[in-house]
């Protein structure tokens, strides 16, 4: 396998731009070897020139190129497809005193008098080379002019030197980036050694009270008579504390609250998930690092051996106070200041625990990621240095890689001191000290697994599906259209709800394959946990739930016995056996998905009264395109409550269709309701009226655009009919332009690419103007129900074909929402996630901080955040510029309207990352777990702890 491919295999999704670009470096080397060939056929035409008119053609250089700027002959490629713009500044851009060393990687060539005739042989055999490909040699001509060597030699200078520039951006950025990371692996770490502490102290408290309690029943005598009700006591106590650990299952379950509106109460709102990469833990030590290299790593060796002895320490105050950085250089030397926070809540021991330990789980993968980033980079730079060297024939890279080996991320030992000192950390604190057990359980990584069975299964359940289903709808317009069967059409709908629900599910399944061959990180962005299913396992339900719709369909239409089961009982066959599936008891058919998917539902069905996390919206967003599917629910248990009376005889004088029922209509719009009260949540929670209310205005639109329908429906009177095209052509351009505007975000002002946005995960844009172009067009499929106004009270027909429609837009909806929720993630660096702490942190801060961009708190300001570095300074000279247009001469309407304009395109295209909030981790609740970890957990509990367990429960409840 070529190592490009092998790169984007395993580089890390959400920091791709940060990687070196491999394929930009492959089409700069080929243009540069191009460019070669063409200029040496544009000497050879002018080598017939008198020698004044050749002088003045060939570009001049100077000869002392060490001293001069390189005369750049070709015109740079442009920028890479993916560039982040997130308000954490580009590496390379973010603090320009970490780059140290200005050396260029590859050393330009001053061709003096001196070194020319060493590098003659070097050259001559290049200058041949050339000869050779253009067809000619170097004596082809007998008045073959000197300055033609020299120009060559210049053009392949400047080459030369625009490449390595390049050279010299990416190791850069490379270098600076790493630095980042390293530094804020390294304050996390110091944060969970202070968290350590409070644990530790924590349950020496807890031992404490414990002895008190035993020396008080030991201080009683057996005659006093109050010994025996001490001594119940403490036993009841004992066995109560065991029962409700035992039920503590539910804890799984967040119950339903109100908002607290603290944006109201002039408090500080919930951090936001868009706000992830503000260190609130030692934020200023990103600004630590020094200039010099030296100095550098070794305030970074200090900090580390800190680290290394405080968890090897035995007593329990052992890291009470984390580890400081030695030397001036220390952020910290001048002053420490310990910001004092609310009181928080009494966290329980053992969650207190499991939270801690999860989180160091969570911060040795970010350090596994980091290594493999440092790794792959190194190769990538001796894989396109020996290509350079191949291409150019020239032996540079042993010596390129003496300048890689020496540099700050493959030199720094940092990051590994870290990963010891955690491991250190780790099995002192979980594993009584046994550092082998610790490190296997740290490294557990996700095994390649084979998933040949269940892809095996989904397929033939599939393959048998196709035909059955086919006969079945065959059989049902047959039968409906000759009326041998007379309840066909009404029978066609029931079913009809049942294949959409599972044909969305197999949709699902191929939006989530898709995700995974594009490198879309939609596991992290529905914050799964580390046993969640592939999407090959997944494919296995809605595949065996389609075979189960056409199987029983097909009985029901074919009615083979008729005197037993007549055809239209066997829905409930499926509705039995979906049941069964769903709610099923037992740890079989992935117990932990179902079980999301019912916490799900929940949270759905609860709309409002739970924070909105992305799975609610998401599911919320697709229950908006199954409104056939519900409507039908009302339909199916009133033709069965009714024992299909009207439906039998042939007269369709049924009182359950469409044109009478009302509850249709209001199942149908339930879905927006759903998401509308999570839209006024969303605001509730963060007091920002864009783009909750007006996201709230849209679905209200939604539920007055299936409420005029259903009564359309009702009474197809001249006026209702009216009052549905009107809102439903409202409805169907506020939602088109919402979902290319803000769920999309494209139409961008300025992007590179016309009408969409710069960063494209599927590279071609002809598939972002398809979308665009579709999702419109199927907004408006309602036209069907005003062009067929006479069998609008009861077609199945129609219904299910616009019903059909929609679930397809859906489908393609959901590919570009979370694509771009993972642009957005690129742009924020987020590859893992920092778990909730427990305790209260410290936040060392400095006198005088070097200026440094943060996410900020208000998720109002989130635009300022996701500027660029060059964009900023931009906009400061745009400022100062327009200043000095004011206090000169007044701006012109087109420089006032285009900033705002701008700001308003910005705007709209990120409102879509505050459609949610990352997942709430509860310090009442352990979920953060999984159940094979909690299990392990309560097996390593010995007596002592489920005392202290005990005592801090009885704390708590107090």
């Amino acid at each position: 396998m070529k190592f490009g491919q092998t790169l984007n295999d395993d580089l890390v999704p959400e920091w791709k731009s940060q990687y070196f670009d491999y394929k930009q470096g492959k089409k700069k080397l080929k243009k540069l070897y191009k460019n070669y060939v063409l200029n040496r056929e544009k000497l050879k035409r002018a080598e017939s020139q008198p020698p004044t008119q050749l002088n003045s053609s060939l570009p001049t250089v100077s000869q002392d190129s060490s001293q001069s700027k390189p005369n750049l002959l070709f015109s740079k490629l442009p920028p890479p497809a993916i560039e982040s713009h997130s308000g954490a500044e580009q590496p390379d851009q973010q603090d320009k005193r970490v780059v140290t060393d200005t050396t260029p990687l590859l050393e330009p060539i001053a061709y003096t008098p001196q070194n020319q005739a060493a590098s003659s042989t070097r050259r001559k055999s290049f200058i041949e080379r050339l000869a050779n490909i253009s067809g000619i040699s170097g004596n082809s001509s007998p008045n073959f002019n000197p300055d033609f060597d020299v120009a060559l030699q210049n053009l392949e200078q400047d080459s030369n030197n625009e490449f390595m520039e390049w050279i010299d951006d990416e190791f850069d950025k490379i270098n600076t980036f790493y630095k980042r990371k390293e530094t804020k692996y390294l304050s996390r770490l110091l944060v969970l050694q202070d968290q350590v502490a409070q644990l530790r102290q924590q349950k020496y408290k807890n031992k404490q009270r414990i002895s008190a309690i035993r020396n008080q029943l030991d201080d009683k005598p057996i005659q006093d008579p109050r010994f025996g009700a001490y001594r119940l006591a403490f036993y009841l106590d004992t066995f109560a504390f065991h029962v409700r650990k035992k039920i503590s299952e539910i804890n799984h379950f967040e119950f339903p609250s109100l908002p607290s509106w603290d944006w109201v109460k002039g408090e500080r709102t919930e951090k936001q998930y868009y706000e992830e990469e503000d260190d609130d833990e030692y934020d200023d030590a990103v600004d630590s690092i020094e200039d010099d290299y030296e100095s550098n790593a070794q305030v970074n060796e200090n900090a580390i051996d800190d680290v290394t002895d405080s968890s090897n320490e035995e007593s329990s105050n052992a890291a009470v106070n984390p580890p400081r950085l030695k030397g001036p250089q220390d952020p910290h030397y001048n002053k420490q200041d310990y910001g004092k926070r609310k009181k928080p809540k009494i966290v329980p021991y053992f969650v207190a625990r499991r939270q801690i330990k999860t989180a160091m789980l969570e911060l040795y993968r970010g350090l596994e990621i980091l290594k493999s980033y440092r790794l792959l980079n190194r190769t990538a730079f001796r894989k396109m240095i020996k290509k350079y060297d191949k291409t150019m024939n020239t032996q540079e890279l042993p010596a390129f890689m003496v300048k890689i080996d020496e540099a700050y991320f493959n030199k720094s030992d940092v990051l590994d001191n870290i990963m010891q000192a955690l491991e250190a950390l780790y099995a002192k604190t979980f594993e009584h000290g046994n550092r082998k057990v610790a490190i296997s359980k740290l490294r557990q990584s996700e095994t390649l697994r084979s998933y040949n069975m269940q892809v095996f299964f989904s397929s033939l359940l599939l393959g048998m599906t196709i035909p059955l289903l086919i006969d079945a709808i065959y059989t049902a317009a047959y039968k409906t259209i000759t009326r041998e069967l007379l309840e066909g059409k009404f029978m066609m709908q029931i079913w009809g709800g049942f294949l959409l629900i599972s044909l969305m599910g197999l949709l699902i399944g191929i939006n989530c394959m898709t995700w995974s061959k594009y490198k879309v990180n939609y596991k992290f962005i529905f914050e799964f946990t580390k046993d969640a299913l592939d999407y090959r396992q997944y494919l296995v339900f809605p595949s065996l739930f389609l075979f189960m719709v056409a199987i029983f369909g097909w009985l029901s239409f074919r009615n083979f016995w008729p005197d037993q089961i007549a055809g239209r009982d066997w829905p409930w066959f499926l509705v039995s056996f979906g049941l069964f599936i769903i709610f099923c008891p037992f740890n079989i058919f992935y117990a932990s998905a179902r079980r999301w998917l019912l916490i799900g539902l929940w949270r759905l069905i609860w709309s409002g009264f739970y924070p909105v996390e992305f799975q609610d919206f998401f599911l919320g967003d697709i229950f908006c395109s199954l409104t056939y599917t519900l409507g039908n629910i009302s339909f199916y248990i009133c033709l069965y409550s009714t024992k299909w009376k009207g439906a039998l005889d042939g007269t369709d004088s049924t009182t359950c269709g469409s044109s009478h029922s009302r509850v249709m209509g209001f199942l149908a719009s339930l879905p927006s309701i759903w998401r509308l009260l999570q839209c006024f949540r969303r605001f509730a929670d963060t007091g920002d009226w864009f783009p909750h209310l007006a996201n709230l205005a849209k679905y209200a639109l939604s539920t007055f655009y299936n409420m005029t329908l259903s009564i359309y429906r009702i009474e197809p009177t001249m006026s209702n009919r009216a009052m549905f095209i009107t809102f439903a052509t409202v409805n169907s351009v506020c939602c088109s332009f919402w979902d290319v505007f803000m769920d999309w975000s494209l139409m961008q002002a300025n992007s590179k690419h016309l009408f969409l946005r710069d960063d494209l995960i599927f590279k071609e844009p002809a598939i972002y103007y398809g979308a665009v172009v579709l999702n419109t067009l199927l907004r408006f499929q309602w036209i069907f129900y005003a062009l067929f106004s006479e069998q609008i009270q009861q077609s199945a027909f129609t219904s299910f074909f616009i019903a059909l429609a929609e679930i397809f837009r859906r489908f393609v909806w959901m590919f570009f929402r979370m694509e771009n929720e993972h642009c957005t993630n690129v742009h924020l660096f987020r590859a893992s996630r920092e778990t909730p702490l427990p305790y209260p942190t410290i936040k060392r801060k400095v006198r005088e901080p070097a200026p440094i961009v943060t996410i900020p708190r208000k998720a109002s300001d989130i635009e300022s955040h996701r500027t660029t570095a060059i964009s900023r300074k931009m906009s400061t000279a745009t400022r100062a510029k327009s200043t000095t247009s004011t206090e000169g001469a007044p701006l012109s309407r087109t420089q006032t309207l285009r900033p705002m304009l701008e700001h308003v395109s910005k705007l709209m295209n990120e409102a879509h990352i505050k459609d949610f909030q990352r997942k709430k981790v509860d310090h009442t609740k352990s979920e953060s777990l999984s159940d094979e970890d909690e299990d392990e957990e309560d097996e390593n509990d010995t007596e002592e702890d489920l005392m202290e367990e005990e005592v801090q429960d009885s704390l708590q409840s107090q």
